[in-house]
């Protein structure tokens, strides 16, 4: 369930607003009057979530979850938006800003092919669609986040239903590389689980859930205010949401009382925009972008991936942290000791 529980903690990352958005979006099927209806049994909770993730529909991981802990989840983003100001949340949204005009521009140009790759040098392709990066960037852009106002007042279940399907579509393409391709499709491995009840007594149940070339696992369903969910998840949810909620207003609270440390943030990411935005060919611009990623993980988190380091670069070292980054993290419903 490790994976299915990285994919709920998305209810809580993506706590953004409604958009008008400008990408693609993978067609929806005509949803059932039983769809809207609570799931009988477990395995039933269980496809639901699978098949609106392979269609990329974002609001599969809200209706998980009982209306209890969506008016925490819904609660927590408006209170989080209400410690905020503007002159702390200003310059995050002028930085996103600069990141759509810039990003778009420099790295417009198609993945080089095998004989641009020996032109360019090493480490210089980039293992996305550059189009796929606009549309997440205006996603957001457009969204609620842009806007403190609108953020107070946000409905998440809209949010999903729109920006969220949106951020979906994108991340497959990211993912994917290639616009136009399918094959290599994060969110196709959905539909291909399996899933099985194994037992079912009252409001408890077992699941057998078998994911593409691995062994089966069995789960624990309980049923909370008619929605079927992970055992381990309303186990903890009680005592490790407040502490989540406790978390979050205090980063909020810490952006407000302290904007100058999050504005150094910022001006990591505003240094690299400007340093990208004076690129004079392709293989620069892709060049910054990739040594520019590295140093801003370290910057902000402290650590980075070796898939992150470009090969053959010949870069600055990346700069320490400057920031400890804030003690949040998102509840998974299968880690409950977490």
């Amino acid at each position: 369930m490790i994976r299915l529980g990285l994919l709920m903690a998305c209810v809580g990352l993506l706590n953004g607003g409604c958009s008008k958005p400008e990408a693609a979006k993978s067609p929806k099927l005509a949803e059932s009057p039983e769809s809207r209806l609570p799931p009988v049994q477990a395995d039933e909770a269980v496809r639901r979530v699978l098949r609106g993730l392979e269609q990329r529909q974002a609001r599969a991981l809200w209706e998980f979850l009982p209306p209890s802990y969506r008016r925490d989840v819904q609660q927590l983003a408006r209170d989080v938006a209400e410690r905020l100001d503007e002159k702390s949340w200003g310059p995050f949204v002028a930085t996103w800003e600069k990141a759509r005009q810039v990003l778009p521009k420099k790295l417009s140009s198609p993945t080089p092919s095998k004989s641009g790759d020996k032109e360019r040098g090493p480490g210089t392709s980039l293992p996305f669609d550059p189009k796929a990066l606009a549309q997440f960037l205006n996603a957001i852009g457009d969204s609620e986040l842009s806007d403190l106002k609108r953020l107070r007042t946000i409905e998440l279940d809209r949010f999903l239903d729109q920006t969220g399907d949106n951020l979906l579509a994108t991340l497959g393409l990211i993912a994917v590389g290639d616009s136009n391709g399918s094959a290599n499709d994060p969110f196709s491995q959905f539909g291909k689980v399996q899933v099985e009840l194994t037992s079912s007594a009252g409001g408890t149940g077992v699941v057998k859930i078998r994911w593409p070339e691995q062994e089966p696992t069995m789960h624990e369903f309980v049923r909370v205010e008619d929605q079927w969910i992970p055992q381990s998840l309303a186990e903890a949810w009680p005592a490790q949401f407040p502490e989540v909620r406790e978390r979050s207003l205090a980063w909020a609270d810490g952006v407000r009382e302290h904007p100058d440390e999050w504005h150094a943030r910022l001006r990591e990411i505003d240094e690299w925009l400007d340093g990208l935005s004076v690129t004079k060919s392709d293989a620069d611009a892709r060049q910054v972008w990739q040594s520019g990623v590295s140093r801003l993980v370290v910057a902000w988190f402290g650590t980075v991936s070796p898939s992150e380091v470009p090969q053959g670069s010949e870069s600055n070292p990346p700069k320490p942290a400057r920031v400890k980054r804030p003690d949040t993290e998102v509840l998974l419903p299968d880690e409950p000791g977490k």
